[in-house]
């Protein structure tokens, strides 16, 4: 029942929705088991300071510090020596970037507005 709720779920339901926030808090959604950072996923992420910040969630941020103004190849390798528990970087187990938590969050000032709109959805649900 739980495939086919996330199949539904996944074929109508608006990416970056709060309806897609709501219901991933009500059915205790974690991706952790069937996910992971992979070479797309550092492919897509270009932005520097999602990068540093990634390094901060994985790395520690002092790690993130030490390491802000390399290029951000060499940020992501950080990143991945991490999860990988590689080139003497402790290992980190089950981590998950921030937008696929639930509740949503953003890395820095550019949240796009998902977190914002998912608590004013909460919010009108928890009022009626």
């Amino acid at each position: 029942m739980l495939v086919f709720a996330a199949y539904v779920m996944g074929e109508t339901l608006a990416a970056g929705s709060p309806v897609v926030e709501l219901a991933g808090e009500a059915l205790k959604t974690d991706p952790r088991g069937q996910w992971q950072a992979d070479d797309v996923f550092f492919d897509l992420i270009r932005d520097r300071a999602t990068v540093k910040a990634i390094v901060a969630d994985v790395a520690g941020k002092p790690t993130a510090n030490r390491n802000a103004d390399r290029k951000t190849a060499a940020q992501k390798q950080i990143v991945r020596d991490a999860l990988e528990g590689k080139n003497g970087r402790a290992k980190v187990e089950n981590w998950l970037p921030r937008w696929m938590q639930f509740p949503f969050k953003g890395y820095g000032d550019g949240t796009c507005g998902i977190a914002e709109r998912a608590a004013y959805a909460k919010s009108l649900c928890n009022g009626a």
